[in-house]
């Protein structure tokens, strides 16, 4: 029950408050197809933070109906966020190796993320990659899921957006309102 709670609390909604996935189960009345934006990372550990810079910064900015929500630790969280009709676009930072605030955009629904880039934050739990993939072998991803990576530069605790990971960040909240405005997502 608490956990529910918490959950429910930390979402932010644009249009709306988001039906509980629980909610949807036991009205056996499925909902019709939304979007939801979630932003994963840890805004205290630098890039890491740029999944929830672009939640926080489409606040307000969303025109059609859509659902923001903020994922900070235990990314197995996500298996509870969507539902089997919804569209999705996940943003979370990268750590591959790559130019800093280089943008990458993945059909998780057709294919595997490159688990190599999405690495887990923790030494103790999944990263988003294994959670699409468990939730590929359990039958419960999105109607269509679009992850897109940027490419972090600086992880350490303390330090802010670096500068290239800043201009990807404003580049990829324009992409997400254009696209989620339109329906074309």
């Amino acid at each position: 029950m608490i956990e529910r709670q918490t959950r429910q609390a930390e979402r932010q909604a644009v249009g709306g408050e988001r039906p509980r996935l629980t909610e949807r189960r036991a009205s056996g009345v499925e909902r019709p197809a939304s979007v939801l934006v979630i932003g994963v990372g840890n805004p205290e550990r630098g890039d890491d933070g740029a999944g929830i810079a672009v939640v926080r910064r489409l606040r307000g900015r969303v025109k059609r109906p859509a659902s923001l929500l903020e994922v900070r630790s235990d990314v197995t969280r996500l298996l509870d966020c969507w539902g089997p009709s919804d569209t999705v676009v996940l943003v979370d930072a990268t750590a591959s190796g790559g130019r800093p605030g280089a943008v990458r955009r993945f059909d998780a629904t057709t294919a595997s993320l490159p688990a190599r880039a999405f690495r887990p934050s923790s030494t103790h739990g999944l990263g988003v990659a294994e959670v699409i993939e468990l939730a590929r072998t359990l039958g419960r991803l999105p109607r269509r899921l679009l992850v897109v990576g940027i490419e972090g530069a600086c992880f350490d605790a303390g330090c802010g957006l670096s500068a290239p990971v800043e201009n990807a960040v404003r580049d990829v909240v324009g992409s997400v309102e254009r696209t989620a405005g339109s329906g074309s997502i």
